[in-house]
């Protein structure tokens, strides 16, 4: 099998990603952003009409999204998501890593359980699917090391700890719930990720619950919903 698949094909498969999805009826919002941050083709009208309501646009995507920031209420299924699309980045795309070099997927809660609990997922595709368990080196409390050269890291909020990685792609879980009293960490988060992304080009992708108007994913669904052409999705 070609491990070039796009990520729908992946969620369809039942010997993939999609053992992991129990009803795949319930999962067409989640199908029809997914098919629009990578610039696939919409599903038919109500795609495109799902599409305009919760963007803003007008216009389907050309070209996969720079950046995805996402506003889902309570028990939509954040943390799930975060770990399957980590998992999908790290087995299923290719990188240009120089020999020796490794690619870090980052992974950032705000709090220890929540990123035990995205560890938890990824722990659970890795070990109880058949073709996913051989890309399985190495976990420690935060690391899931993979034989392609790939590393999903599962971090904290403090944005200190994000320096020094290769980062190939930065998912953010609850940006929203990052910013504390007197200062901006969700901003030096999303920063310090970015910088990481600068030379590999690759997604950073933000998850959140809505909180206040105030912080980076208010700003960002201030500055980039409903602008077609905009490289930062908002959903």
């Amino acid at each position: 099998m070609k491990r070039m698949v796009d990520i729908l094909d992946c969620l369809n498969d039942r010997a993939l990603l999609g053992q992991f999805i129990k009803d795949p009826g319930t999962w067409g919002a989640w199908f029809c952003f997914l098919r629009a941050f990578f610039a696939l083709e919409p599903l038919g009208r109500e795609d495109k009409k799902l599409f305009k309501q919760c963007t803003g646009r007008a216009k389907w995507p050309e070209k996969p999204s720079r950046e995805a920031w996402l506003i889902i209420g309570t028990r939509g299924g954040k943390s799930f998501v975060t770990a399957l699309l980590a998992c999908y980045l790290a087995v299923f795309k290719k990188y240009s890593l120089s020999p020796g070099e490794k690619g870090y997927i980052i992974i950032v809660a705000p709090t220890k359980k929540q990123s035990g609990i995205i560890k938890g997922y990824l722990s659970s595709f890795f070990n109880e699917n058949r073709y996913l368990k051989p890309f399985l080196v190495r976990e420690t409390v935060e690391d899931v090391v993979l034989r392609n050269s790939i590393v999903i890291s599962v971090l904290s909020s403090d944005y200190r700890s994000l320096r020094g990685y290769t980062a190939i792609a930065g998912i953010i879980d609850e940006v929203a719930y990052l910013t504390l009293e007197g200062s901006k960490p969700d901003m030096e988060v999303v920063r310090a990720l970015r910088s990481r992304l600068l030379t590999t080009k690759g997604p950073l992708i933000c998850i959140s619950s809505p909180y206040a108007k105030r912080g980076t994913l208010y700003e960002t669904h201030k500055r980039h919903w409903g602008k077609s052409g905009s490289a930062y999705l908002v959903w």
